[in-house]
């Protein structure tokens, strides 16, 4: 009979192992023979673990209210004194980011398998949970290969955005079994199609105020942010952090308009050819007619999952008690530059001290 059985294998799996004593006996399953892999893509390899400047305006889903006292419990400056702490060094780049001083993720994900092997806590690799069954004060987990007892389970894993590295649909197979609302997944961080065809510009970028608007005029989300286009797609980081706040609206994207405010300054002459317009104005306005996001395949994240309303402050289901959900396993989504691994680092961190009593 294992103590915590934890489930999945990114960032906030680790680190919360990292915050369990040796005097539990703890067991990791992850259906991949890595882990970690997510942790290691971070930022080109290089492990973008937070940002300066955060709160709950960062992220989307429901219960945002919550965010900001569980950030008080353990924000970026707590995270930055743990790494330092055991010997991370760490540096602030542009956009308010921090990463590891060494540029390679590896580092952090080496620290956190070696803190848990020293804690004594076991690993089981190439292991797929297809199962959990609560047996009056305990539960068992059915893998493909054996049956599982624990008294605590903590659920880490994410949905299929990059399935080549073990994302599955796992946790909306468990919430139907125990009956745990979610909210639908929609690729988030991603591309979004368009039904202009901007091969004219593909490959070039400008900073453009932008304004989404639906078919009453009514402003849906605005920002100031570097655009990319590609041959039929727009991206770059306004556009990344776009298609989150428009996930909630997948399905009817295709009738909303995307305004980009560029000025002057900085319209190009490809820009001025493809508008067919004017040098000298002061801005000038490019609309667009987003068609889809990309495919999960190809998103950072997928927005959606088991709602945070499920839970409590502690991340343990009210429908099913002693079972916990940390990270991406919950319908809380995040803007780019390193709100995502903030958010697992808080989760995992307020989850722990349920099980330090």
């Amino acid at each position: 009979m294992w103590d915590i059985v934890i489930i999945g294998a990114w960032a906030s799996w680790l680190f919360f192992g990292c915050q369990i004593p040796s005097t539990k006996k703890v067991l990791f399953l992850e259906k991949s023979e890595q882990v970690g892999n997510k942790l290691l893509l971070s930022w080109n390899w290089r492990c973008n673990f937070t940002n300066l400047i955060f709160g709950k305006e960062h992220y989307y889903g429901d219960n945002k209210d919550r965010l900001d006292n569980l950030f008080s419990n353990f924000w970026v400056k707590d995270m930055v004194d743990f790494l330092e702490k055991n010997g991370i060094e760490t540096k602030e780049e542009d956009h308010w980011r921090m990463f590891l001083k060494s540029d390679k993720s590896k580092q952090l994900l080496n620290f956190f398998f070696k803190r848990n092997k020293e804690l004594g806590h076991e690993f089981e690799l190439g292991k797929e949970v297809v199962n959990i069954k609560k047996e009056k004060d305990y539960y068992v987990i059915t893998t493909k290969e054996d049956l599982i007892q624990t008294k605590k389970i903590v659920i880490a894993c994410w949905w299929k955005s990059f399935p080549q590295i073990g994302g599955s649909d796992f946790i909306f197979q468990f919430a139907e079994t125990f009956w745990i609302a979610t909210q639908s997944p929609t690729p988030a961080l991603c591309w979004i199609k368009t039904k202009e065809n901007l091969s004219s510009l593909s490959w070039s970028s400008v900073p453009a105020k932008i304004i989404v608007k639906n078919k009453s005029s009514e402003a849906l989300h605005e920002d100031f942010w570097i655009v990319l286009f590609t041959h039929r797609w727009i991206s770059g980081p306004g556009i990344f952090n776009l298609s989150l706040a428009l996930a909630r609206y997948s399905n009817e994207l295709n009738k909303l308009k995307i305004k980009l405010i560029i000025e002057g300054k900085d319209c190009t002459k490809r820009l001025l050819n493809y508008l067919k317009a004017p040098k000298g104005l002061k801005n000038y306005t490019l609309t667009i007619n987003p068609e889809s996001f990309s495919s999960r395949e190809t998103a950072k994240v997928m927005s959606g999952w088991v709602c945070f309303s499920e839970l409590t402050d502690q991340f343990e289901l009210k429908k099913a008690p002693w079972i916990y959900l940390i990270g991406e396993a919950i319908n809380i989504t995040w803007e780019t530059w390193g709100y995502n691994l903030q958010w697992c680092w808080t989760s995992a961190w307020c989850c722990s001290k349920a099980f330090l009593v």
